[in-house]
């Protein structure tokens, strides 16, 4: 069964400011994840998702998950904002 990594960040980016990053991986890279997996379920990616992972329910409620995903996958890195968190 194909799966993906995926990568949670809390940035300093925002939909708002929504530029192009210059060597956004090597800012990524900067930052410590505030959730991974390398063995998550692979995605059928568009331009909006909806994810289920497995964290506690006061990392959510606490708006402390992160603002930032990447999503890898067939050998390509696709990154989304984290607009809303239930």
């Amino acid at each position: 069964m194909a799966t993906c990594k995926i990568r949670i960040y809390q940035t300093h980016l925002t939909p708002a400011r929504n530029a192009l990053v210059d060597n956004l991986n090597e800012y990524l890279a900067t930052l410590t994840p505030r959730y991974s997996s390398d063995n998550f379920q692979y995605q059928q990616l568009a331009l909006d998702l909806v994810m289920k992972i497995n964290v506690k329910q006061t990392v959510i409620s606490g708006h402390n998950l992160g603002n930032y995903l990447t999503i890898e996958q067939d050998g390509k890195i696709w990154y989304y904002f984290i607009l809303n968190t239930q």
